[in-house]
């Protein structure tokens, strides 16, 4: 009820509210009739504490920084424990991660992000394509397309998959090579295809999400958006993300639309997902958590900067990173901020984890716009000090004593003991009793 105006009650300042009528009377009884007829407010209900899932993201400390002496032109790209680097003056760079240190450097200009998996380190140039030994930056092979190379390579188990400028696909077994198929889809990919199982996700520029088969090439459904198609996140069904500010739910069979999320924003990356969320960002500067089967949404936070790419579930934690210093952590189930960290210039890409890290090796690796890779291992917190206790002192050794010597309602006679003289007292004073206790070298009683 809220109060309308005020009267005055004697000495005190009252009001009336609506559905309760107070006059003005100089009586004290009926204003204690008045205040209890209306009563106390209900005392608010304590809201439980809130419980964080616990994480090996959190805390952490700075493992080791490697200066790479030049800005990297694109994103990285992580093969188990190395990093791959393309800079703006034209070296691509290998980082042993666990380290802290270069492993190689070769002379070459990368047009797109690399590619990196099973030891092979993949690199487009215009239309040519390098693959490298991982552990040493020799080349293994390399060959040429008719039109530049215009998305990322996609290095998924052994299959390359390459997207040129004329509109086609090429899959090649990226061992040494070999072309196994390719197919013209007349347009260009926007974004790095994905795979899932025996299929191959591209989306275009002219809206279409085109599904191939992995091993032949064969079209098994397209669907057209009315924006270009970001980041496709094959699960169950697609999650894909699209510049006309939605993220959509496709039917992994035949691409029908199951839902549809309008956001402030073009959404950008690939989402992340877990059992129950799907978690996506938006250029409206906002990562969003929707209910994977309806679309729902459970909940959203605003960002410290513009997003660079999707966000990343690992753990109990949401990372969301972009044109920042700020890292940011959310918890996955609630939304809530969970910390954040600060490196020392913007970021060039999404942090990068390795979830099997063990400490001193680090378990999250940044790469800043100035050329620095930064190593983050698990927080030890302060040095603590060593309590050094002094050498025990020497003690006496036990004297040797039998356990009915510690007692003294063990009977007298005891097998292989001479009994004492009938009447005799004992050493303690009462007849047929033993000593509790006699200190080693004592003397007896005196007599």
């Amino acid at each position: 009820m809220q109060p309308q105006e005020g009267i005055r009650l004697g000495r005190f300042d009252c009001r009336y509210y609506s559905g309760v009528t107070v006059r003005r009377t100089t009586s004290t009884a009926a204003l204690v009739a008045m205040l209890l007829a209306i009563g106390p407010p209900a005392p608010a209900r304590a809201q439980p504490a809130e419980r964080f899932e616990p994480s090996f993201l959190l805390p952490v400390d700075p493992a080791w920084t490697v200066s790479l002496g030049s800005s990297p032109r694109h994103d990285p790209a992580f093969d188990g424990e190395r990093a791959f680097l393309a800079l703006r003056n034209d070296d691509l760079v290998a980082v042993d991660l666990l380290a802290g240190r270069r492993l190689w450097t070769v002379e070459q200009r990368l047009d797109q992000p690399p590619a990196a998996g099973d030891d092979v380190i993949v690199a487009a140039s215009g239309g040519r394509l390098d693959a490298r030994r991982a552990a040493t930056g020799s080349l293994l092979w390399s060959t040429e397309f008719e039109a530049a190379i215009v998305v990322p390579p996609l290095w998924n188990t052994g299959w390359l998959v390459v997207a040129t400028a004329a509109g086609r696909i090429v899959v090649l077994r990226g061992f040494d090579g070999a072309e196994l198929w390719r197919r013209d889809v007349n347009s260009t990919p926007t974004v790095r295809p994905a795979i899932a199982g025996n299929r191959l996700f591209v989306p275009l520029a002219d809206g279409r999400i085109v599904v191939l088969a992995l091993g032949t090439g064969s079209v098994i459904w397209e669907r057209e958006l009315s924006g270009r198609p970001q980041g496709v996140l094959p699960l169950d069904a697609l999650y894909v993300g699209s510049t006309d500010n939605h993220l959509y739910r496709l039917a992994s069979e035949d691409g029908a639309i199951h839902w549809g999320w309008r956001t402030g924003g073009d959404v950008i990356g690939t989402p992340a997902a877990d059992v129950d969320h799907v978690y996506f960002n938006a250029r409206d500067n906002v990562l969003r958590a929707l209910d994977r089967r309806n679309g729902a949404r459970r909940w959203r936070r605003p960002l410290a900067g513009r997003p660079a790419d999707g966000p990343i579930r690992i753990d109990s934690i949401v990372v969301a990173a972009g044109i920042s210093p700020t890292v940011e952590l959310f918890d996955a189930e609630t939304g809530r901020p969970r910390g954040s960290y600060r490196a020392t210039g913007e970021l060039a890409a999404m942090p990068h984890v390795i979830p099997d890290a063990r400490p001193p090796a680090p378990h999250i690796v940044l790469v800043t716009r100035t050329g620095d890779v930064i190593g983050l291992t698990a927080g030890v917190g302060p040095t603590q000090l060593s309590l050094e206790l002094p050498p025990a002192p020497f003690l006496p050794r036990p004297f040797a004593v039998s356990l009915a010597d510690l007692v003294d309602w063990f009977p007298l006679h005891r097998p292989g003991r001479p009994s004492p003289a009938a009447g005799a007292p004992s050493p303690s004073g009462g007849a047929g009793r033993v000593p509790l206790l006699e200190a080693p070298g004592a003397a007896g009683p005196s007599r």
